[in-house]
C-alpha cells in the first residue's frame, strides 16, 4: 500500500525591487480600446476592436504586453479586461 507524503502548507516568499515605468492607459471609445504606454519620454499608443481583444490577446504598444477581454454576460454589456505585461 502506498501513502503520499503530506505537502507542507505554509512558507514564506519574498520578493524585491521596484515598479520603475507605470503601467499603460487602456481607454474604452465606442467598439475599440486604446492603449497609451509612456516610456523613454514619449507617449506610445495602439488601437484594436473589442471583438478582437475577446477572440484573442492584442499587444500593448511595442510589444510591451497585451490585453485580453473576456464576456461576463451573453449579451457582451459586461466583462473583464486583463493587461499583462512583459
Amino acid at each position: 500500500m502506498a501513502e503520499a507524503a503530506p505537502s507542507p502548507s505554509t512558507g514564506i516568499i519574498r520578493f524585491e525591487g521596484m515598479i520603475v515605468e507605470d503601467g499603460c492607459e487602456v481607454v474604452y471609445q465606442g467598439q475599440n480600446l486604446q492603449s497609451s504606454c509612456y516610456r523613454n519620454g514619449q507617449t506610445l499608443t495602439a488601437q484594436h476592436s473589442i471583438a478582437s481583444t475577446a477572440a484573442s490577446p492584442q499587444s500593448l504598444p511595442q510589444n510591451l504586453g497585451s490585453t485580453h477581454m473576456n464576456w461576463l454576460d451573453d449579451s457582451r454589456k459586461l466583462g473583464i479586461l486583463t493587461v499583462s505585461y512583459n
